[in-house]
C-alpha cells in the first residue's frame, strides 16, 4: 500500500508540473466517484453534474486524439487523449465533438451507415493542447445529462483521478450507514440468526455473539462538498482489539476483472432488498487488487473489539465498532431432522441460501443445513435442489427438464447448493417461470437452454428484473432457445409477435430544432442494429436515444431547406418488423 501511495505521489507532482487542467469551466461537484459499483462493472472514474447537455469540455492536458467512439449505450459519445507519458483521459457522454473530430466522426457513420463507431487515430494525427475544446457535454448512452471523466495508465488501467491532480473541495467524512455480518457455513449464526443481522451504527458499541464463520460487510457512502451524490470511499481498514486485520484502498483495477465487482459487493442481497453492502472478505474467484491482509472473516474464537476506519481521497475519516462474543444466549437449536421432501407445502415459504434451506412456519423457522442434503433433493413436481459441494454435474435441469442450466467445469460457484423451481408467469398462463437460486453472480457466462413444447418463431428467454421481464439474447435452435447467464435468476419465455411503433410528432424542423422520431416496442425492444434510415431514398445516419426510446436527426444541416420524404425501417429483438414513410420540412 505504502508503494501505491507513493506511485499516485508520483503522478501527483507530474500533473502539476503539465499544468493538469479541468474539463469544465467549474467545478459544480460530483455524482459518482471511482470503484463504485455499477451493474456487473466496476465505475472506472468520475462524474461532473452539468445540469443541462451542451456545455463545453476541454482537454486537461497536452496531447493526441488516441480514439473517438459513438455508441446508443455505455460511453455514448466518448473521446479518449493521450498524453505524453502515455496516460489515457476518457471523456464520455458527450452531445458532439469539436469541429474537426466530428467531421471524421460523422464521414466514418455514413461510410458503414451505422451511428455506432470506434475510430482509432495514428499519434499526432490530431493533436490537443490544454485547455482546448474537445466537445460538448452531454447524456449520450445515458439518461442524465453529466460528462463522465476518466484517466488510465500506461497499461490502460483506470486510476482514480481524485487523488492524481484532479482533487475537489471536500472537508465532509464518509458515513457508515450499517454493518452487516453473514454465516458463512451451514452450521454458522449470528444472534441466533441463519440469514445473519444488519447491525445499525449508533453511538454506543453493540454486542453480537457468532457462532461458526461468519463475514462482515459494510453499507458506507462518502460526499464532497456542493452538489453530490453518494460517493464511494477511497480506503477502509479493519482491525480486531486494535490489531490492523485488512486494508481496502480502491485505486487502480484491470478491466480483465471489472466484473468481479460483483463479488466484491453482496450482490444476492442487492438483489432482494436494493442495499449494496460491500464485502470485507474476498469470494473466491474474484481477483481485484484492492485488499491488504487476511479476511474479514471471524469465528466463535474472535472475541474482542472490532474497529472499521472508513476514509475518503481527502483523508477524511469515521469509525464504527462492534463488540463480539461467543455467548449464545439467544440461539435457537433448528429442526434439522426434519425430511426436506415433507417440509415442503407452499414454495413460496423456502428460501434456498447458500448454506442451507430456511423453511418459514406457522410460528418458526426451520433451518436445514446443506451438508444434511443430499446430492439431489427433489419435492413433488415443483422444486429440485442440488448439493454440488458433494458432487458437481455438467448440468442441472428443472423437475420438467424443460429449463437445463450448463456451468463448465472450471466455473466457480461460490455456493454449496443451487435450486430451481417452478411457478406460472402472470402475464403469459400458459409459461411457467424457472427460479434458480440462490441469486449469486456466476465468474463466466454459464449456457440456459429452455426447450419450448411446441414449434414457434416468436419466443425467447426473458429475466425477471425488478417487476419487469427483460429480454435475453436468445439463439434458436429447432425447439430449444439457448442464451447466456452471468447470474441466478428467473428465467421464463414469453411470445412477442408484436411489431414496434414509429411515430413522428412534429415533421418540421431547423438547424436548431431537431427531427425526432419516436421508436418503441411492448416487450423485446428495438433491435439497434436493424435500424435503417433514408432520406429522399439517399441513406443518412440517425442516433439511436435509448433511454428515450428515440431517434435524432443531428446533422440537418447535410440536406437544403423546404420538404423531402423520410423512411425508416427497423425491427425489434424478436424480429418483428415496421416501416414507415413521412414527409418532413426542414425550416431556416
Amino acid at each position: 500500500m505504502e508503494i501505491t501511495r507513493k506511485v499516485i505521489l508520483l503522478s501527483f507532482v507530474s500533473l502539476l508540473l503539465m499544468g493538469a487542467g479541468w474539463p469544465l469551466k467549474e467545478k459544480a461537484g460530483l455524482t459518482s466517484s471511482f470503484g463504485e459499483w455499477r451493474d456487473g462493472h466496476l465505475h472506472a472514474g468520475f462524474d461532473l453534474p452539468t445540469g443541462r447537455t451542451n456545455k463545453e469540455v476541454y482537454s486537461v492536458t497536452d496531447g493526441w486524439v488516441m480514439r473517438a467512439r459513438t455508441s446508443p449505450w455505455g460511453y455514448g459519445k466518448a473521446i479518449y487523449v493521450k498524453d505524453s507519458l502515455g496516460r489515457v483521459f476518457v471523456y464520455a457522454h458527450l452531445s458532439s465533438f469539436a469541429k474537426d473530430l466530428d467531421k471524421r466522426v460523422r464521414g466514418e457513420q455514413l461510410r458503414r451507415f451505422s451511428y455506432e463507431t470506434d475510430l482509432w487515430f495514428k499519434k499526432g494525427e490530431m493533436l490537443m493542447k490544454e485547455g482546448e475544446m474537445i466537445g460538448m457535454s452531454g447524456r449520450s448512452g445515458c439518461l442524465s445529462p453529466h460528462l463522465h471523466f476518466e484517466m488510465r495508465d500506461k497499461g490502460n488501467n483506470p486510476i482514480d483521478p481524485l487523488v492524481r491532480g484532479f482533487s475537489f473541495p471536500d472537508t465532509i467524512p464518509p458515513v457508515i450507514y450499517a454493518l452487516r455480518l453473514v454465516p458463512l457455513d451451514d452450521t454458522a449464526t449470528i444472534c441466533g440468526s441463519h440469514l445473519g443481522i444488519i447491525v445499525p451504527v449508533r453511538k454506543d458499541t453493540p454486542v453480537v455473539s457468532i457462532k461458526g464463520r461468519a463475514g462482515l460487510e459494510i453499507e458506507a457512502y462518502d460526499k464532497v462538498n456542493g452538489h453530490s451524490g453518494q460517493l464511494g470511499p477511497k480506503e477502509i481498514e479493519l482491525y480486531l482489539d486494535n490489531q490492523l486485520v485488512r486494508r481496502e484502498y480502491f485505486d487502480r483495477f484491470s478491466y480483465m476483472y471489472t466484473g468481479d465487482s460483483r463479488l466484491e459487493f453482496d450482490y444476492p442481497y442487492r438483489r432482494r432488498t436494493g442495499r449494496k453492502f460491500r464485502r470485507l472478505f474476498t469470494l473466491l474467484g474474484n481477483e481485484l487488487p484492492f485488499y491488504e491482509g487476511r479476511d474479514g472473516i471471524f469465528t466463535s474464537k474472535d472475541n474482542g473489539l472490532v474497529s472499521i476506519i472508513v476514509r475518503d481521497g481527502a483523508s477524511n475519516e469515521v469509525k464504527t465498532q462492534l463488540f463480539l462474543e461467543n455467548s449464545f444466549s439467544r440461539q435457537v437449536t433448528p429442526r434439522e431432522e426434519i425430511r426436506f421432501e415433507k417440509a415442503v407445502n407452499n414454495v413460496d415459504k423456502i428460501m434456498i441460501l447458500n448454506c442451507g434451506i430456511l423453511i418459514k412456519g406457522l410460528n418458526s423457522f426451520r433451518w436445514i443445513k446443506s451438508g444434511k442434503i443430499k446430492g439431489i433433493v427433489k419435492s413433488g413436481d415443483s422444486i429440485l435442489v442440488w448439493n454440488i459441494r458433494r458432487k458437481r454435474y455438467p448440468s442441472y435441469k428443472s423437475p420438467d427438464s424443460r429449463c437445463i442450466l450448463k456451468p463448465s467445469s472450471d466455473a466457480i460457484i461460490n455456493t454449496d447448493l443451487v435450486s430451481v423451481r417452478m411457478s406460472p408467469v402472470r402475464i403469459a398462463k400458459d409459461e411457467t417461470r424457472w427460479i434458480w437460486e440462490p441469486t449469486i453472480p456466476l465468474n463466466k457466462r454459464t449456457p440456459l437452454e429452455i426447450t419450448l413444447p411446441y414449434e414457434s418463431s416468436y419466443y425467447s428467454i426473458y429475466e425477471l428484473n425488478g417487476t419487469e421481464w427483460k429480454y435475453c439474447h436468445t439463439h434458436k435452435e429447432g425447439n430449444k432457445l439457448k442464451t447466456t447467464i452471468d447470474h441466478l435468476g428467473t428465467f421464463t419465455i414469453l411470445k412477442d409477435s408484436v411489431p414496434p411503433v414509429i411515430s413522428i410528432k412534429n415533421h418540421y424542423f431547423t438547424l436548431k430544432v431537431p427531427l425526432m422520431v419516436y421508436v418503441s416496442d411492448s416487450l423485446s425492444g428495438v433491435d439497434f442494429y436493424s435500424i435503417k434510415t433514408y432520406i429522399n431514398e439517399m441513406p443518412t445516419v440517425f442516433r439511436y436515444d435509448l433511454q428515450m426510446d428515440r431517434l435524432i436527426f443531428e446533422y440537418p444541416g447535410e440536406i437544403a431547406q423546404g420538404k423531402h420524404t423520410l423512411n425508416i425501417t427497423l425491427k425489434d429483438r424478436q424480429g418483428n418488423k415496421a416501416s414507415g414513410e413521412w414527409e418532413i420540412t426542414k425550416g431556416d
